[in-house]
């Protein structure tokens, strides 16, 4: 009677170790699954890009320049990813469901971070603020038409390289 007794208190154990290990599991796939349908990874991975380049120079790292960074590339590619509407609908389905109904909410938020990140960087170095705006230029002419009949520069395989590569410089 003992020996079914803990067995029992063992199945119940296990039921519920296992319960909640699948609820760990489910809960860190919905965060991925949120980190690679939102900017905030690539996001963060300006931030700690720009960390590590001050780290490199032996630099003492500024926290605002890098949380601008943050800032300007969420902003981007929050905005760049409202333009590939058309793309996701058959390469990423998960980011066209996310983005559904959220254009307008989208739109404020990137604005609102890019303005975010001109105060910070305008804050450390106020000349240096200008160099904010190569990247959003960068990004307008990437993603828009500029003339009729010619594809945009993010539709021409080895363009889009040079865009983002001149972007992050």
């Amino acid at each position: 009677m003992l020996s079914t007794l803990a067995s029992k208190s063992m199945l119940i154990y296990t039921n519920y170790f296992y319960r909640k290990c699948l609820v760990f599991v489910i809960t860190l796939k919905e965060i991925f699954r949120f980190l690679s349908v939102s900017s905030l990874f690539v996001g963060a991975t300006g931030f700690f890009q720009t960390l590590a380049g001050y780290h490199l120079l032996e630099v003492s790292p500024s926290i605002p320049i890098c949380s601008a960074v943050f800032l300007m590339t969420f902003s981007l590619y929050s905005l760049n990813k409202l333009t590939d509407i058309k793309e996701d609908k058959i390469n990423m389905p998960e980011r066209l469901n996310f983005l559904k109904g959220r254009r307008n909410l989208i739109i404020i938020y990137s604005v609102v971070a890019y303005l975010l990140c001109i105060l910070l960087t305008f804050l450390d170095n106020p000349s240096s603020a200008f160099v904010v705006f190569v990247p959003l230029i960068a990004n307008a002419f990437y993603g828009s038409r500029l003339l009729p009949g010619l594809p945009r520069l993010k539709d021409i395989p080895v363009m889009k390289n040079i865009v983002v590569a001149i972007s992050w410089q």
